[in-house]
């Protein structure tokens, strides 16, 4: 009678062996499950976090390029040549600052701006000012990731503005420029890299109507 009592007390008491392994092999997919979810809610904040950083980035870059450019004379406005002007003979070295032709994009601005005081002296320009991308040292032009950092041919838009160079946006894969009438045409494409590896790129497209002769 008292072996069965104690045998009764032994079992209340605790798990055995079996029943441990049991419910460990019925919780171990559960943990698993919760892991993979917390760990899948995590990158989708991740992702959703470094879109909106990304797109906001970008929202904020074209309205300061917008208010820069948009008082540009168009008389005064040059774009930087590629490999077609020069194929074409339009210029003699990729890069020159050149007339630009309606149509085609180019990597760079260069111009004058009205200097807002029109009605005292209509002739008043600002100085020279530019709108510039410029590769990283380890990339190159060839749609190729050269410095293993997940970004393609990445670099950096710069303004130079009343003498001074100012980085606008870091992170840019694509900046060009075209013109068509009187109609600046822009388009930038940047990306950011995640923890993860992964890369999150955002582009954005926009027309500029340059109101200054």
């Amino acid at each position: 009678m008292s072996e069965r009592i104690a045998s009764a007390r032994h079992r209340e008491a605790g798990f055995t062996l079996l029943e441990a392994t049991l419910a460990l092999a019925f919780l171990l997919p559960v943990l698993v499950g919760i892991v993979q979810m917390t760990s899948g809610i995590s990158r989708t904040v991740e992702v959703n976090a470094t879109s909106s950083q990304t797109q906001g980035m970008l929202q904020r870059a074209f309205q300061g390029l917008s208010r820069f450019v948009q008082a540009a004379k168009m008389s005064t406005l040059r774009m930087q040549a590629v490999q077609d002007d020069v194929d074409l003979a339009l210029a003699t070295t990729v890069g020159e600052w050149i007339d630009p032709t309606d149509d085609v994009w180019r990597p760079g601005l260069q111009f004058l701006s009205a200097s807002g005081l029109l009605s005292m002296n209509a002739s008043l320009n600002t100085s020279t000012r530019q709108v510039v991308f410029t590769r990283d040292g380890g990339e190159l032009a060839n749609l190729v990731d050269d410095d293993s950092d997940g970004l393609i041919d990445e670099g950096e838009i710069t303004l130079l503005h009343e003498g001074t160079r100012v980085a606008v946006l870091r992170d840019v894969e694509i900046c060009e420029f075209a013109l068509e009438g009187r109609v600046l045409n822009v388009r930038i494409a940047v990306a950011q890299r995640m923890s993860d590896g992964r890369v999150e790129r955002a582009r954005m497209e926009r027309a500029i109507y340059l109101r200054n002769n």
